[in-house]
């Protein structure tokens, strides 16, 4: 199967290089699990003009971007998925220049896939279609691959797990170990049984 994953959120742990930028460049202490625009401009945590900022400073330094942490499991499974036979692709909103970054941090941690970068505030629909499944972190991103991918999953955090996904268009995951069991259940059920003994004979 084709397989498109997103990066920050889904392999990268960018709420945690968000809570790094917060502290050191607006000298403010944020949890992870507030790393939602909606959350922090709703309680006062930081402003819209200032979550953009700080967006841009984790996407595009770097040394941050050096200094990433990979989601929990991210690294193992995606290997499996790969020695499964899958085929598997980053699809992210960076730009082509932070997407190279994301490379490369992804080579120092042993991943070699292919990666590519749409841009910001840019639909990843073109560059989904012919996947079997994709997942993604942001149930925006989600939303115009509705009619695009027949596989969609969305990887929970405390940033969004409150958001209801309308007509159930997507699945919720909690980890990707979960994530790995649903592609392995997709796999199984498109595979045809062996034929039975009485079959064969007759």
């Amino acid at each position: 199967m084709r397989i498109g994953l997103d990066f920050d959120g889904l392999i990268s742990d960018c709420a945690h290089s968000k809570e790094r930028v917060a502290k050191e460049f607006f000298g403010k202490k944020i949890a992870p699990e507030k790393f939602l625009k909606e959350i922090l401009v709703r309680e006062n945590l930081l402003t819209a003009a200032q979550y953009k900022e700080l967006q841009g400073i984790v996407y595009n330094n770097a040394e941050i971007n050096r200094q990433m942490r990979p989601v929990e499991g991210a690294i193992e499974y995606i290997n499996r998925l790969k020695s499964d036979g899958h085929a598997l692709e980053v699809v992210t909103s960076r730009t082509t220049s932070s997407t190279l970054m994301a490379i490369e941090w992804m080579h120092s941690q042993g991943i070699f896939i292919p990666a590519t970068g749409v841009g910001v505030g840019v639909s990843k629909s073109d560059a989904c279609k012919g996947f079997d499944v994709y997942a993604d972190d942001d149930l925006d991103k989600l939303e115009p691959l509705a009619n695009v991918v027949k596989n969609l999953y969305l990887f929970t955090w405390g940033y969004n797990k409150h958001l209801i996904i309308p007509n159930d268009f997507a699945q919720r995951v909690e980890s990707w170990r979960q994530l790995y069991e649903r592609i392995k259940t997709i796999e199984n059920s498109g595979k045809k049984p062996f034929p039975s003994e009485s079959n064969l004979s007759s």
